[in-house]
This record gives C-alpha cells, structure tokens and sequence, in this order.
C-alpha cells in the first residue's frame, strides 16, 4: 500500500545541477564562444528544496548542514571560475576547476545518499533503524485490524520507542 509522501522529490535538484555542471563544462572546453559569467551562478533548486523540507524534522540536521556547506563551497569554487572567466582569463587554473569538480561530486554523492533515505523516509521507514516510523504505525494499525476483522482471527502487536537509537 502506498504511504503518503512527506518528503519532496530530489529528482527536479539532481536534473537542475547536473544541467548546470554540464553548461559549465562546455563553457570551460569552449573558451572562444565568450561564455555569459551569470551560468556561474548556482542553481536554487536545493535551496527551495531545503526550505520546504527542513521543517517537517524527517532528516537529520547534522546532515542537512553538511549539505548547506557543500552547497557553499560549491557556489564558492566556481564564483571563482566565473571570476576568472568574466575577467578576460577563458582558461581558469586547474585547480579552480579540480576544485569544483571535487566539491560537485561530494555535493551530488550526498544528494544520492539523502534520496535514498527520502525513499525509505516516504514509505514510512526510519533509514537509521530500518523499522516503521512513528508517523506510519497508526495507517498499519488501521489496515491490520481491518485484515484480522474479515478474517476473525485474534492478533497481538507490541509497540515500543527507540530512544537514543544511534547508540545501539
């Protein structure tokens, strides 16, 4: 049965960057077409998306600020590319791009990662237990007793909470 999604898809981010880092790339291979400094510029789409998810308390904090700082230093490292390229320099020092490119990577691995727990978080799982969420066990509750009236059978449930669970 289908829970419903809490969380936002990370497919419009994932699509967004991964146009964005391309253009970037081309502009970077192709020096003689003078390449606008605004493609430089990041994205929203992670920001938007953060905005809208932050608050419902489903994801971690500590691996949202990890996101935040990734993010930022991405924006950092290729504001510098565009600086160079915006200043006449069509070929920015490797480092500046080893650098992006770098920070892009971790940026997108950890998209990947958070995804996969936005997948377990939307249908009703704890990524960090691997058990049902808080939130989805009264919806279970409902569809098991509704099972066990047509069939007239007794059933027992045990509920518990796992408090301080990353110590386990």
């Amino acid at each position: 049965y289908e829970m419903p999604s809490r969380l936002t898809s990370l497919a419009p981010v994932f699509d967004e960057f991964t146009g964005w880092f391309g253009v970037i790339i081309k502009s970077m291979c192709n020096p003689g077409t003078g390449p606008d400094p605004v493609i430089f510029e990041i994205t929203q789409g992670f920001r938007l998306w953060l905005t809208e998810n932050r608050d419902l308390g489903l994801i971690e904090s500590l691996v949202l600020e990890n996101l935040e700082n990734l993010h930022e230093g991405l924006r950092s490292s290729v504001g510098k590319l565009g600086g160079a390229v915006a200043s006449g320099d069509m070929a920015p020092g490797r480092e500046h791009f080893e650098q992006a490119l770098s920070l892009y990577q971790a940026f997108m691995a950890q998209m990947r990662k958070l995804d996969e727990e936005c997948v377990l978080i939307n249908k009703g799982f704890d990524p960090v237990t691997g058990l049902r969420h808080c939130w989805a066990v009264p919806r279970d509750v409902a569809l098991e007793m509704e099972r066990r009236a047509r069939q007239g059978r007794p059933f027992t449930m045990a509920l518990m909470k796992i408090d301080e669970s990353e110590t386990l």
